[in-house]
């Protein structure tokens, strides 16, 4: 029986980010959700070498939970 490797959070989100087209209008839109300003998400959450995202108040969660309703509903 084969071991299945379960992904850390940000490898998730990692992956996540990749799959999403109008990546502009994502950070702005999650900038909104978390009331955090839009240059904080671009050059901390999800920057390349970076992606700092907070484990508090389970934000982590709940970014990729709204990263998956987003590319599920992107066009």
């Amino acid at each position: 029986m084969k071991e299945v490797k379960e992904i850390s959070e940000i490898d998730n989100i990692k992956n996540l980010y990749k799959l999403i087209n109008n990546k502009d209008k994502f950070i702005k839109a999650i900038s909104e959700e978390f009331d955090v300003e839009v240059n904080t998400i671009k050059t901390n959450w999800f920057a390349p070498s970076k992606y700092y995202i907070p484990k508090k108040y389970r934000v982590r969660e709940r970014l990729i939970a709204i990263m998956q309703n987003w590319i599920r509903n992107q066009k």
